[in-house]
């Protein structure tokens, strides 16, 4: 099987030609505008089923190509599928990927089939913390839609801190439920993340309450709520009003 977030060295060039040096505010929520951005810079990685992955894997891979030269060295945990990873990859970085691949949660399983579909990523199995084997330091550190999973975040926060060089990039995206079910838990998660990253308290409701009046926010889609509930009644799932935070720290 040949990924489709494979690119060729003409167009990893392009990429990185268009995205290096973008204005990424450190801290903000997932937008329409960038959403359809995506849609026609980065097609490789952007979908359209209306989960918020659709608009959080490019937003990633935008935010790095434009933070952090090329020949850095990456890792993602909660990788997954690295479709983000294997873009990054071919745009000249190294990329470590790094997931349990148990199917927690429904989780990915897919290890082996993986390593064999995307050789140009270094894929391992753990969990990230501080007690992760690494070789050396590296540049960014980033997760697509995975601190909102983790109900203990501060071994991953030791992790960050331990495994980041001085001065590289905490890079994440997050999913918040702003209304619904679970959505103090959330906003929770929400708050501690912030604060890591050098962030006063009052920062997250700020936030929310500029995402809920701008018309431009990207919400999670009843599509996407869809692949969330699976065959799990509606009524013991119904729809939630879901962002994505989007933030990202030198550290």
């Amino acid at each position: 099987m040949v990924s489709q977030a494979f690119v060729s060295s003409e167009r990893a060039a392009t990429l990185a030609a268009h995205y290096r040096g973008r204005r990424i505010p450190n801290l903000s929520y997932a937008t329409v505008e960038d959403y359809c951005d995506s849609v026609d810079g980065l097609p490789e990685i952007t979908g359209l089923q209306g989960d918020l992955k659709d608009v959080q894997r490019p937003w990633t891979a935008k935010a790095v190509m434009a933070l952090a030269p090329p020949g850095g060295t990456l890792l993602e945990f909660g990788a997954g599928r690295p479709d983000v990873g294997a873009l990054l990859a071919d745009c000249g970085y190294q990329v470590i990927a790094v997931d349990p691949y148990e199917g927690a949660g429904r989780g990915p399983t897919a290890y082996d089939a993986y390593r064999r579909e995307f050789p140009q990523v270094d894929i391992r199995r753990g969990l990230f913390d501080v007690n992760m084997p690494l070789e050396k330091q590296v540049d960014v550190i980033y997760s697509i839609s995975t601190l909102e999973h983790i109900h203990d975040l501060e071994p991953v926060f030791e992790g960050i801190r331990k495994h980041l060089k001085p001065g590289g990039i905490s890079l994440h995206c997050v999913d918040v439920v702003i209304k619904g079910a679970a959505e103090e838990y959330h906003r929770d998660v929400a708050r501690q993340v912030l604060a890591f990253h050098g962030y006063a308290a009052p920062a997250w409701e700020n936030l929310e309450i500029k995402a809920n009046a701008d018309l431009e926010t990207y919400f999670l889609g009843p599509s996407g709520h869809q692949l969330w509930r699976g065959a799990t009644p509606y009524r013991e799932f119904p729809f939630r009003r879901v962002i994505s935070l989007q933030i990202w720290a030198r550290l």
